[in-house]
Protein backbone atom coordinates (compact mmCIF):
# COMPACT_ATOMS: atom_id res chain seq x y z
CA UNK A 1 0.00 0.00 0.00
CA UNK A 2 2.36 2.31 0.84
CA UNK A 3 4.67 1.65 -2.78
CA UNK A 4 1.70 2.64 -4.27
CA UNK A 5 1.07 5.91 -2.43
CA UNK A 6 4.28 6.87 -3.10
CA UNK A 7 5.07 5.91 -6.82
CA UNK A 8 1.40 8.20 -7.16
CA UNK A 9 2.98 10.80 -5.70
CA UNK A 10 6.12 10.58 -7.51
CA UNK A 11 4.14 10.76 -10.82
CA UNK A 12 1.52 13.49 -9.62
CA UNK A 13 5.22 15.58 -8.74
CA UNK A 14 6.78 14.93 -11.96
CA UNK A 15 3.64 15.91 -13.85
CA UNK A 16 3.46 19.49 -12.01
CA UNK A 17 7.09 19.47 -13.03
CA UNK A 18 7.03 18.76 -16.49
CA UNK A 19 3.92 21.05 -16.46
CA UNK A 20 6.05 23.93 -15.17
CA UNK A 21 8.94 23.20 -17.63
CA UNK A 22 6.27 23.38 -20.09
CA UNK A 23 4.80 26.67 -19.09
CA UNK A 24 8.20 28.84 -18.23
CA UNK A 25 10.03 28.04 -21.34
CA UNK A 26 11.36 25.27 -24.04
CA UNK A 27 13.62 22.30 -22.84
CA UNK A 28 16.12 20.54 -24.97
CA UNK A 29 16.99 17.28 -24.28
CA UNK A 30 20.36 18.30 -22.59
CA UNK A 31 18.81 19.36 -19.86
CA UNK A 32 19.33 22.94 -20.36
CA UNK A 33 16.29 25.57 -20.43
CA UNK A 34 16.40 27.85 -23.41
CA UNK A 35 15.14 31.82 -23.09
CA UNK A 36 12.54 32.31 -25.74
CA UNK A 37 12.62 35.55 -27.47
CA UNK A 38 11.22 38.69 -25.77
CA UNK A 39 10.14 42.07 -28.48
CA UNK A 40 12.98 44.12 -25.98
CA UNK A 41 16.11 41.76 -26.13
CA UNK A 42 18.86 43.37 -27.47
CA UNK A 43 22.37 42.83 -27.06
CA UNK A 44 25.39 45.05 -26.70
CA UNK A 45 28.79 43.98 -28.21
CA UNK A 46 31.45 45.62 -26.61
CA UNK A 47 34.65 46.10 -28.55
CA UNK A 48 38.46 46.53 -26.39
CA UNK A 49 41.49 46.01 -28.00
CA UNK A 50 45.07 46.05 -26.34
CA UNK A 51 45.19 45.83 -22.76
CA UNK A 52 47.68 47.67 -20.64
CA UNK A 53 49.44 46.55 -17.04
CA UNK A 54 50.03 50.53 -16.38
CA UNK A 55 48.17 53.46 -18.05
CA UNK A 56 48.66 53.87 -21.85
CA UNK A 57 47.38 57.40 -23.66
CA UNK A 58 46.03 55.29 -26.65
CA UNK A 59 42.16 55.91 -26.16
CA UNK A 60 41.51 52.38 -27.39
CA UNK A 61 43.70 50.60 -24.90
CA UNK A 62 42.45 50.10 -20.94
CA UNK A 63 44.35 49.09 -18.12
CA UNK A 64 44.01 45.50 -16.58
CA UNK A 65 42.65 47.32 -13.64
CA UNK A 66 40.03 48.89 -15.35
CA UNK A 67 39.03 45.94 -16.80
CA UNK A 68 39.10 43.68 -14.20
CA UNK A 69 36.37 46.64 -12.23
CA UNK A 70 34.50 46.28 -15.82
CA UNK A 71 33.56 42.93 -15.44
CA UNK A 72 32.84 43.38 -12.04
CA UNK A 73 30.91 46.53 -12.13
CA UNK A 74 28.75 45.50 -15.31
CA UNK A 75 28.00 42.03 -13.66
CA UNK A 76 27.08 43.52 -10.48
CA UNK A 77 24.57 45.90 -11.53
CA UNK A 78 22.49 43.56 -13.87
CA UNK A 79 24.50 42.97 -17.05
CA UNK A 80 25.13 38.89 -18.48
CA UNK A 81 28.01 38.41 -20.34
CA UNK A 82 26.79 35.67 -23.56
CA UNK A 83 28.76 33.14 -25.48
CA UNK A 84 29.19 33.58 -29.46
CA UNK A 85 27.22 30.73 -29.88
CA UNK A 86 24.38 32.28 -27.34
CA UNK A 87 24.74 35.20 -29.91
CA UNK A 88 24.79 33.81 -33.13
CA UNK A 89 21.20 31.45 -31.82
CA UNK A 90 20.16 35.18 -31.11
CA UNK A 91 20.45 37.27 -34.18
CA UNK A 92 19.09 33.64 -36.12
CA UNK A 93 16.13 34.15 -34.04
CA UNK A 94 16.23 30.89 -32.68
CA UNK A 95 16.87 31.46 -29.13
CA UNK A 96 16.59 34.22 -26.35
CA UNK A 97 19.37 35.80 -24.29
CA UNK A 98 18.83 36.99 -20.67
CA UNK A 99 18.47 40.84 -20.16
CA UNK A 100 20.76 43.45 -20.77
CA UNK A 101 23.11 40.36 -22.06
CA UNK A 102 26.60 41.77 -23.13
CA UNK A 103 29.05 40.20 -26.11
CA UNK A 104 32.84 41.01 -25.10
CA UNK A 105 35.12 41.55 -28.29
CA UNK A 106 38.29 42.36 -28.37
CA UNK A 107 39.91 43.45 -31.66
CA UNK A 108 43.28 42.87 -33.33
CA UNK A 109 44.58 39.38 -31.79
CA UNK A 110 47.73 40.93 -29.15
CA UNK A 111 49.27 38.98 -27.00
CA UNK A 112 47.90 41.39 -23.85
CA UNK A 113 44.49 40.02 -24.34
CA UNK A 114 46.20 36.21 -23.71
CA UNK A 115 48.77 37.19 -21.08
CA UNK A 116 46.41 39.83 -19.30
CA UNK A 117 42.60 39.94 -20.16
CA UNK A 118 41.96 35.97 -20.38
CA UNK A 119 43.24 35.42 -16.89
CA UNK A 120 40.54 37.66 -15.52
CA UNK A 121 38.18 36.32 -18.07
CA UNK A 122 38.25 33.01 -16.94
CA UNK A 123 38.16 34.48 -13.24
CA UNK A 124 35.00 35.99 -13.46
CA UNK A 125 33.78 33.50 -16.73
CA UNK A 126 33.49 36.08 -18.80
CA UNK A 127 33.40 34.55 -22.71
CA UNK A 128 34.79 36.17 -25.40
CA UNK A 129 35.59 36.76 -29.01
CA UNK A 130 39.36 37.88 -30.39
CA UNK A 131 39.44 39.23 -34.16
CA UNK A 132 42.47 38.32 -34.68
CA UNK A 133 44.61 39.17 -38.03
CA UNK A 134 45.21 36.01 -38.85
CA UNK A 135 48.72 36.82 -40.10
CA UNK A 136 50.32 36.69 -37.29
CA UNK A 137 49.55 32.77 -36.82
CA UNK A 138 51.58 32.11 -39.88
CA UNK A 139 55.81 31.64 -40.40
CA UNK A 140 55.84 34.36 -42.54
CA UNK A 141 54.14 37.85 -40.95
CA UNK A 142 55.16 40.98 -42.18
CA UNK A 143 58.24 42.25 -40.19
CA UNK A 144 56.33 45.60 -39.66
CA UNK A 145 56.79 47.51 -36.12
CA UNK A 146 53.53 46.40 -34.08
CA UNK A 147 52.26 45.48 -30.64
CA UNK A 148 53.24 41.47 -29.77
CA UNK A 149 50.59 39.27 -31.43
CA UNK A 150 48.92 36.02 -29.98
CA UNK A 151 50.91 33.34 -30.88
CA UNK A 152 49.79 29.90 -32.71
CA UNK A 153 50.35 28.07 -29.08
CA UNK A 154 48.25 30.93 -27.31
CA UNK A 155 45.44 30.59 -29.72
CA UNK A 156 45.21 26.68 -29.05
CA UNK A 157 44.60 27.48 -25.44
CA UNK A 158 41.50 28.79 -25.85
CA UNK A 159 40.16 26.02 -28.32
CA UNK A 160 41.13 23.35 -25.56
CA UNK A 161 39.89 25.58 -22.62
CA UNK A 162 36.30 26.82 -24.55
CA UNK A 163 35.81 30.05 -23.14
CA UNK A 164 37.07 32.40 -25.54
CA UNK A 165 37.23 32.19 -29.59
CA UNK A 166 38.47 33.65 -32.26
CA UNK A 167 36.80 35.54 -35.45
CA UNK A 168 38.63 37.13 -37.87
CA UNK A 169 39.89 40.91 -39.10
CA UNK A 170 41.52 40.09 -42.41
CA UNK A 171 44.56 38.02 -42.66
CA UNK A 172 46.86 41.07 -43.82
CA UNK A 173 44.25 43.78 -44.29
CA UNK A 174 44.21 45.51 -41.32
CA UNK A 175 46.80 48.81 -43.15
CA UNK A 176 46.50 51.13 -45.09
CA UNK A 177 47.09 51.67 -49.02
CA UNK A 178 48.00 54.39 -51.30
CA UNK A 179 44.81 55.47 -53.35
CA UNK A 180 43.28 58.23 -55.10
CA UNK A 181 42.33 60.22 -52.35
CA UNK A 182 45.17 58.99 -50.09
CA UNK A 183 45.91 56.46 -47.99
CA UNK A 184 42.77 54.41 -47.39
CA UNK A 185 41.09 51.24 -45.89
CA UNK A 186 42.89 47.90 -47.44
CA UNK A 187 39.35 46.69 -48.52
CA UNK A 188 37.69 49.62 -49.38
CA UNK A 189 40.50 51.22 -51.66
CA UNK A 190 41.68 50.84 -55.59
CA UNK A 191 45.61 51.05 -55.23
CA UNK A 192 47.25 53.94 -57.27
CA UNK A 193 50.49 54.15 -56.72
CA UNK A 194 53.51 54.69 -59.12
CA UNK A 195 51.99 55.24 -62.30
CA UNK A 196 50.29 52.01 -61.57
CA UNK A 197 45.85 52.14 -60.77
CA UNK A 198 44.62 49.21 -59.48
CA UNK A 199 41.67 47.08 -61.80
CA UNK A 200 38.18 46.08 -60.91
CA UNK A 201 39.54 42.64 -61.20
CA UNK A 202 42.61 43.18 -59.40
CA UNK A 203 40.95 44.64 -56.48
CA UNK A 204 38.36 41.92 -56.00
CA UNK A 205 41.21 39.26 -56.46
CA UNK A 206 43.48 41.16 -53.86
CA UNK A 207 40.32 40.82 -51.62
CA UNK A 208 39.69 37.55 -52.26
CA UNK A 209 42.79 36.33 -51.67
CA UNK A 210 43.18 37.87 -47.96
CA UNK A 211 39.58 37.06 -46.71
CA UNK A 212 39.97 33.54 -47.88
CA UNK A 213 43.79 33.15 -46.44
CA UNK A 214 41.76 34.10 -42.79
CA UNK A 215 39.25 31.64 -42.96
CA UNK A 216 41.84 28.83 -43.95
CA UNK A 217 44.20 29.85 -41.13
CA UNK A 218 40.81 29.77 -38.74
CA UNK A 219 39.96 26.71 -39.87
CA UNK A 220 43.38 25.08 -39.88
CA UNK A 221 43.53 26.40 -35.66
CA UNK A 222 39.90 24.08 -34.91
CA UNK A 223 37.83 27.04 -35.14
CA UNK A 224 34.28 27.62 -37.27
CA UNK A 225 35.20 30.93 -39.34
CA UNK A 226 32.36 32.91 -39.81
CA UNK A 227 32.40 35.68 -37.55
CA UNK A 228 34.77 38.59 -39.60
CA UNK A 229 35.17 42.34 -37.99
CA UNK A 230 36.20 44.96 -40.68
CA UNK A 231 39.19 46.44 -40.15
CA UNK A 232 38.93 50.14 -39.04
CA UNK A 233 35.23 49.44 -39.45
CA UNK A 234 35.73 50.05 -43.36
CA UNK A 235 33.69 47.92 -45.46
CA UNK A 236 31.58 48.15 -49.00
CA UNK A 237 29.19 45.99 -50.72
CA UNK A 238 31.85 43.95 -52.83
CA UNK A 239 33.85 43.38 -49.92
CA UNK A 240 30.42 41.73 -48.07
CA UNK A 241 29.68 39.72 -51.09
CA UNK A 242 33.14 38.18 -51.11
CA UNK A 243 33.06 37.63 -47.09
CA UNK A 244 29.82 35.79 -47.87
CA UNK A 245 30.57 33.70 -50.61
CA UNK A 246 33.61 32.41 -48.97
CA UNK A 247 31.97 31.02 -45.97
CA UNK A 248 31.90 33.97 -43.54
CA UNK A 249 27.91 35.30 -41.96
CA UNK A 250 27.90 37.61 -39.32
CA UNK A 251 30.09 40.63 -39.85
CA UNK A 252 30.68 42.99 -37.09
CA UNK A 253 31.12 46.97 -37.90
CA UNK A 254 32.00 49.67 -35.98
CA UNK A 255 29.04 51.54 -36.21
CA UNK A 256 27.26 51.41 -32.50
CA UNK A 257 24.32 50.61 -31.44
CA UNK A 258 22.01 47.34 -30.15
CA UNK A 259 21.54 44.06 -31.94
CA UNK A 260 17.78 42.59 -31.73
CA UNK A 261 16.78 39.06 -33.02
CA UNK A 262 16.62 38.39 -36.74
CA UNK A 263 18.65 41.62 -38.14
CA UNK A 264 20.97 41.47 -40.92
CA UNK A 265 23.78 39.12 -39.48
CA UNK A 266 26.01 41.14 -42.21
CA UNK A 267 25.71 44.60 -40.41
CA UNK A 268 26.06 43.82 -36.29
CA UNK A 269 26.21 46.57 -34.38
CA UNK A 270 29.22 47.48 -32.02
CA UNK A 271 30.26 49.48 -28.95
CA UNK A 272 33.82 50.85 -28.33
CA UNK A 273 34.81 50.71 -24.61
CA UNK A 274 35.78 53.26 -22.63
CA UNK A 275 38.78 53.82 -20.66
CA UNK A 276 37.47 53.07 -17.05
CA UNK A 277 34.82 50.74 -15.63
CA UNK A 278 32.47 53.25 -14.39
CA UNK A 279 32.83 55.09 -18.11
CA UNK A 280 31.91 51.54 -19.88
CA UNK A 281 28.86 51.39 -17.34
CA UNK A 282 27.34 54.75 -17.83
CA UNK A 283 28.09 53.89 -21.69
CA UNK A 284 25.95 50.46 -21.40
CA UNK A 285 23.19 52.07 -19.32
CA UNK A 286 22.80 55.02 -22.17
CA UNK A 287 22.11 52.74 -24.71
CA UNK A 288 20.26 50.17 -23.05
CA UNK A 289 17.71 53.00 -21.53
CA UNK A 290 17.82 54.70 -24.89
CA UNK A 291 14.26 55.04 -26.95
CA UNK A 292 14.31 52.57 -30.13
CA UNK A 293 12.56 53.73 -33.08
CA UNK A 294 10.86 51.41 -35.29
CA UNK A 295 13.67 49.29 -35.18
CA UNK A 296 16.82 51.85 -35.66
CA UNK A 297 19.38 52.40 -32.93
CA UNK A 298 19.70 56.24 -31.94
CA UNK A 299 22.89 56.77 -31.02
CA UNK A 300 23.69 58.51 -27.39
CA UNK A 301 25.12 61.44 -27.42
CA UNK A 302 28.52 61.38 -25.44
CA UNK A 303 28.02 64.86 -24.07
CA UNK A 304 25.12 62.91 -22.15
CA UNK A 305 27.01 59.83 -21.19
Amino acid sequence: MSLRLNSHRFLVITGLILLTVAATGFFNVSGAQEIEISPDQRVAVLTFHSVYSGYDPNPVVISVQELEKTFQILVRNGYNPITLEQFHNFIDGKHGVPDRAVLFTFDDGYEDNCLLAYPLAKKYKIPAVVFAVTKWFTDYPRPEPHRPHLTREQVGDFVYEGLWTVGSHSHDGHRKLPGYLGAGSFYTTRIVSSGYTESEADYKARIWNDIALSYYVLQGLGFDPVDFAFPYGSYNETVKTVLLDIGYKYLYTNEPGLNKAGQDAGKIFRISSAKTAEENLALLNRYFTAEQSAGENQVPSPDNL
